[in-house]
């Protein structure tokens, strides 16, 4: 869902913007407060993917992906976890997956969303980003699809691939090309909101049995 944005917006932090393009006119950046509005949005998907080693002496690494895709109910919202751990036995062959079905409050996505919108958005520079391997990458993708009266609005991704505190910086991008920098850990903050119902206990052991396969 929405995959090729997310790829598009991959590609632009990947440039790694050697210089802001938007210099200090505010009008050039993104605005996000729409995100708070719970009853127009849709569509919620997170996708988070990142790289363990099986053991500290064993640098087979494995590849652990969690897909998060929800629906608005008039309770709150529902959908699906799908995970996949790929790489045990240090066999890239091996993925064990798993499919969970989901039920999140309105009032616990609401603060979700809600904490995304109060994010600042600032200009895109440009910030070394720590050396690591092809195998422990990291990487996720929060991907807001918000209609109005029935009528696509747009989508608003927020994204990734950081290894400091809080995953900083965050790459935020709206329909229509827009895109901005949030320096601080508020994204983060708020997919930790989300996270003790998204049963991600199952992943866990699914990583624990891919480490202590032999």
């Amino acid at each position: 869902m929405h995959r090729f944005l997310s790829l598009c917006v991959m590609a632009v932090w990947l440039v790694a913007c050697d210089v802001s393009p938007y210099g200090n006119a505010p009008d050039a950046l993104p605005s996000i407060a729409h995100v708070g509005r719970v009853v127009e949005v849709t569509e919620i998907s997170i996708h988070e993917q990142r790289g363990e080693f099986r053991t500290f002496t064993d640098w087979s690494a494995l590849t652990i992906v969690g897909q998060y895709d929800l629906m608005p109910v008039t309770t709150g919202y529902t959908g699906t976890a799908s995970f996949s751990v790929r790489g045990a036995y240090g066999d890239w062959n091996n993925v064990a997956t798993a499919t969970e079905s989901l039920t999140l409050p309105k009032s616990i996505v609401s603060q979700f969303l809600s904490m995304l919108a109060a994010s600042p958005v600032t200009a895109v520079i440009y910030r070394a980003v720590p050396t690591r391997t092809e195998s422990l990458s990291y990487e996720i993708s929060i991907d807001i699809a918000a209609f109005n009266n029935r009528t696509f609005d747009n989508t608003t991704v927020f994204r990734s691939t950081s290894h400091e505190a809080g995953r900083v910086p965050w790459l935020v991008s709206v329909s229509g090309g827009k895109q901005g920098m949030i320096d601080v850990d508020t994204p983060q903050k708020a997919y930790d909101v989300l996270r003790p119902y998204l049963k991600q206990d199952v992943q866990r052991k699914m990583i624990d049995a891919a480490k202590g396969s032999k």
